[in-house]
C-alpha cells in the first residue's frame, strides 16, 4: 500500500510549482487552476507539503503495523507449538 502511494511521490512530481502557478497532489496530478494568485499558490504549496508530511507519517505507521503484525504471528505460532509440546508431554505421562 505504502509503495503505491509513493509511486509518483518519490519522483519529485508532487511539489507545487510557484513559477507556473500550479500545485500538484501526491500523485503528481495538477489540481490547482492556472489563474491562481501568488498567495493562493502559496496556500496550495503549504497544503501540499502538509499532505506530504501526513503521507510520510502514514507510511511509517503502516510499516510499524506490518512489523508488529509479523511479530504477533510469530508469537502465536511459537505459543501454539509450545502448547502442542506440553500436550504431548502430558499424554506420555499417563
Amino acid at each position: 500500500m505504502a509503495n503505491e502511494r509513493h509511486k509518483n511521490h518519490d519522483s519529485g512530481e508532487n511539489s507545487g510549482s510557484k513559477e507556473s502557478g500550479n500545485a500538484f497532489n501526491l500523485y503528481g496530478e495538477n489540481f490547482a487552476p492556472p489563474d491562481l494568485q501568488a498567495s493562493e499558490t502559496h496556500e496550495f504549496d503549504t497544503l501540499n507539503q502538509t499532505l506530504d508530511q501526513l503521507d510520510s507519517c502514514l507510511s511509517v505507521l503502516e510499516e510499524k503495523n506490518e512489523n508488529l503484525n509479523s511479530k504477533l504471528r510469530n508469537l502465536l505460532d511459537s505459543n501454539k507449538k509450545a502448547r502442542e509440546e506440553l500436550k504431548e508431554l502430558e499424554t506420555k505421562k499417563y
